[in-house]
């Protein structure tokens, strides 16, 4: 769109090739089970994990806020944040005033992405701006249900109702009724779930390079 209205090229110009994904990575050989034994968390337990960065554009404050709606509700209840920044203090800080300890962890940066999203139920990304957002793409592959805000490409990943739930006009009481769904039915999940593999599929590396290879033969 930018590339038509600003520097005013023509459209059949333009060909997007979204980001592709290495869906091996996440196929991980332990049961979501043994990965909860491992790291020691409930089967019982709901966790919701989000990965990124602790930095203003992730809109953390937004997920902890939520979290503290459903947590009035449900004490089954984990939220998990994997990634750094220069606002873990304040979110800190945020996830104790609002009694949080025993629900939201926040695990730094990590090396064990996949087998965290593998024990998982369900991937919130609350970002304000993004653009192919891989974090998403990443929950997909390991056959996570989404909740994301409408930014950038997300619309392209998440189908409403389908693998998950786009939020238009995200605030804390949307976010976190949609978290309690998912909470409260399993079979729901299970079919999200299906479904984000399912989706992945048109996103991996295998077809980014083909196409890169495609467009290459066009032009040359």
């Amino acid at each position: 769109e930018l590339l038509e209205k600003r520097e005013k090229i023509k459209p059949e110009k333009i060909k997007v090739i979204h980001n592709g994904i290495d869906l091996e990575k996440y196929q991980i050989p332990e049961t979501k089970e043994q990965l909860r034994q491992e790291y020691g968390y409930n089967n019982d337990d709901f966790i919701t994990i989000n990965v990124g960065n602790l930095l203003p554009p992730k809109n953390h404050k937004l997920l902890i806020n939520a979290c503290a709606q459903l947590k009035k509700k449900n004490k089954q209840f984990k939220l998990l944040i994997a990634g750094e920044g220069h606002l873990r203090q304040e979110l800190e800080n945020q996830i104790k005033e609002l009694d949080l300890e025993e629900t939201v962890t926040l695990l730094g940066k990590r090396t064990d992405i996949p087998k965290l999203l593998k024990l998982s139920d369900c991937f919130v990304f609350t970002s304000i701006w993004e653009g192919m957002p891989n974090a998403i793409m990443e929950a997909m592959a390991a056959g996570l249900p989404i909740i994301s805000t409408d930014v950038g490409d997300a619309k392209y990943l998440v189908q409403n109702n389908e693998n998950g739930y786009i939020l238009t006009q995200p605030n804390d009481r949307e976010l976190s009724e949609k978290m309690e769904i998912l909470l409260k039915d399993p079979k729901l999940r299970k079919e999200y779930s299906k479904k984000s593999k399912e989706l992945i599929g048109f996103f991996t590396n295998e077809k980014m390079i083909k196409e890169h290879e495609k467009l290459f033969l066009e032009i040359t």
